[in-house]
């Protein structure tokens, strides 16, 4: 059953990856990674989706503290947090674009929009 969880782990999280590379090609605006913006996007309540890499949550105690705090936030306010293996084809597209990334419910002003 272990095993049958995994692999309907990875297929969600390649799923969601296409849908973020999706975004990012059409509207990026309904997109965050790197760590400050998705925090802004938690904050605002904005997050639906959020990939973690598993390796975040084994990194030094600061980053892991900020990850937890925004895995809360997206949580609390109703979005959903899928942890993503590295060892998995899906941890590793994760990987290559940071290892964190959301998708958004709405979009958000950012400063480089002002």
């Amino acid at each position: 059953m272990k095993e049958v969880m995994k692999h309907l782990s990875a297929i969600e999280a390649k799923e969601i990856l296409t849908e973020f590379h999706r975004l990012l090609a059409h509207n990026p605006s309904k997109i965050a990674y790197g760590i400050s913006n998705i925090e802004v996007a938690a904050k605002a309540g904005a997050i639906e989706i959020l990939l973690v890499l598993d390796t975040f949550l084994r990194e030094n105690p600061e980053i892991r503290m900020r990850i937890e705090k925004i895995m809360s936030d997206v949580d609390s306010k109703g979005g959903k947090v899928r942890i993503v293996s590295i060892e998995t084809p899906a941890g590793q597209r994760l990987k290559m674009l940071g290892g964190l990334v959301a998708i958004l419910r709405y979009k958000l002003l950012r400063n480089r929009d002002l």
